[in-house]
């Protein structure tokens, strides 16, 4: 009986071990991009104040792929990934935006200040929440690509990868030659 109650109190730490390596794992190799439920749907429209109070729609964003990024500054994860948000936003402007939205982040200002600490220079727009919902966002953090007439490319749950993005967005802009 004894044995038994060892062996069970020791593959618990394991197996918990096991789990945070492989979770580990996968969010350094990043989300794959999954194709959208439906092919060439419209993406759901929306209007978000920047960090200076300013309207922005979507609607605004056409004539180029728009990589859409739902994070909340207090996400691990998402503080993570923003290194390679940046490098994908200054990369190859013409040929991609990336937005980010934040979620439950707290005001403009702060998320101007936590901006400005990371050295991020893509537009930031705060989300009530409208947003997310409508993109059924779940868990953070959440990228949906857009192609540059508006319609859901697919979409990352989980941290992106620059490559795996710029494959993507490559992809999607064959006629432009330096995308």
């Amino acid at each position: 009986m004894r044995t038994i109650d060892l062996a069970r109190r020791s593959f618990i730490p394991v197996a918990l071990a096991a789990l945070a390596v492989l979770a580990v794992v996968q969010a350094r190799a990043g989300a794959e991009l999954r194709p959208p439920r439906e092919p060439f749907a419209s993406a759901p429209a929306f209007t978000l104040p920047d960090l200076q109070g300013k309207k922005v729609s979507l609607a605004s964003l056409r004539g180029r792929p728009v990589l859409v990024n739902f994070f909340a500054t207090w996400c691990p994860p998402c503080r993570a990934e923003l290194p390679a948000l940046e490098a994908l936003s200054q990369a190859h402007p013409d040929c991609l935006l990336v937005v980010g939205i934040a979620e439950s982040s707290g005001s403009a200002a702060e998320l101007a200040l936590f901006a400005q600490k990371r050295g991020l220079t893509y537009p930031l727009l705060v989300d009530d929440g409208d947003a997310g919902t409508s993109y059924s966002v779940v868990t953070l953090p959440h990228s949906v690509l857009i192609d540059s007439e508006g319609r859901i490319a697919g979409t990352y749950a989980g941290m992106v990868t620059s490559t795996g993005v710029a494959k993507a967005v490559h992809a999607l802009a064959q006629a432009k030659p330096n995308c």
